[in-house]
């Protein structure tokens, strides 16, 4: 089992995420608290914790049917108490240079979930722009398959949320996600097929689609210096898309 951010349901992958590097521009007066705000919506601190736990739960595999665990702690800042013992047991790791391993790792899950949650928000503003949106139906069906599919042994999904932190909020919200995702890709590929053809008109028509839509989000999307990935308009990496 990966993580719940990182799994088809999400139907994302980040790259590139820099967290605390590759930008150092500044955080453009965002209130208290806020890691990112994308133009009248913002991820929290708070929450940006919360779902790197959830994933580093998630990880380890601890809310996997049948409890699997692999004997991964999730690094929790700023002591990192469990992670460092963990690899002091399993690797023989000397104390200075676990919690360094630690530390590395807590930023690189947490500049993993951040880039996947800002590239979510971009594509639900995309999708309200075009009219797509779920039905409530789509979404009990959805919800039911999922857990008929992945929790059929009873007491097994709320074994699973309670392992995890997750809430049945929670996984409702992903699933509307990922389908959200799904049409809207479908929407996008509708787009690029109505100027498939090689004329110098059509050929411009693609390059705009995505241009114009990835300048737009990028100029709404402010950051926090330590909490800048590629989807920030402050990001000054090699790579971005």
């Amino acid at each position: 089992m990966v993580g719940v951010l990182g799994r088809v349901w999400w139907v994302v992958v980040a790259v590139g995420v820099v967290v605390g590097v590759g930008g150092c521009g500044g955080g453009g007066g965002l209130p208290a608290g806020v890691a990112v705000q994308v133009g009248g919506r913002s991820i929290s601190e708070a929450s940006l914790v919360r779902w790197t736990r959830v994933e580093g739960a998630l990880a380890s595999d601890v809310g996997a049917p049948g409890g699997r665990s692999f004997g991964w702690a999730m690094p929790e800042p700023p002591a990192y108490t469990a992670c460092i013992r963990v690899l002091e047991q399993a690797e023989r790791r000397p104390a200075g240079t676990a919690k360094k391993v630690c530390e590395e790792t807590y930023l690189a899950l947490r500049g993993k979930i951040l880039a996947i949650l800002v590239g979510m928000m971009w594509d639900e503003g995309i999708a309200a722009e075009k009219g797509i949106a779920p039905s409530e139906t789509e979404l009990d069906q959805q919800e039911r398959a999922f857990i008929q599919r992945e929790y059929p042994q009873p007491g097994a999904f709320q074994q699973y949320l309670a392992a995890t932190g997750l809430t049945r909020a929670d996984e409702r919200l992903r699933i509307k996600r990922n389908l959200l995702e799904l049409k809207l890709r479908e929407k996008q590929a509708q787009e690029y097929r109505a100027v498939a053809g090689d004329s110098p008109r059509e050929r411009e028509a693609r390059l705009k689609l995505g241009v114009q839509s990835t300048s737009k989000w990028l100029e709404k999307t402010n950051c926090r210096p330590g909490y800048i990935v590629i989807y920030c308009r402050q990001y000054r990496g090699v790579q971005r898309f």
